[in-house]
C-alpha cells in the first residue's frame, strides 16, 4: 500500500512538473508576441505622429496663404474705393 501511494505521488509530481514547464514556455512565447506587437504599434504611432505633424504644417501654410490673399484683396478693395 505504501509503495502504491509513493508511485502515485511521484507520477502526479512528474505530470504537474511537465504541465508547469509547458505553461512557462507558453507564457514566454506569449510575452515575445506581445513584445513584437508593441514594437509594431510603436512604429504605427510614430508614423501617425509624423503624418499629423505634416498635416499641421500644411494647414499652417494654407492658413498663411489665405491670410495673405485676404490682405491682398482688402488692399485691392481700398485702391478701388479711392478711384
Amino acid at each position: 500500500m505504501n509503495d502504491t501511494a509513493q508511485i502515485i505521488i511521484v507520477g502526479v509530481i512528474t505530470v504537474l512538473t511537465l504541465v508547469l514547464a509547458v505553461v512557462g514556455i507558453q507564457i514566454i512565447l506569449i510575452l515575445q508576441e506581445i513584445r513584437k506587437s508593441m514594437g509594431k504599434m510603436n512604429h504605427i504611432v510614430d508614423d501617425v505622429q509624423g503624418l499629423t505633424s505634416k498635416i499641421v504644417e500644411s494647414t499652417t501654410s494654407v492658413s498663411g496663404m489665405v491670410v495673405g490673399l485676404k490682405t491682398a484683396l482688402s488692399l485691392l478693395g481700398s485702391f478701388k474705393k479711392e478711384k
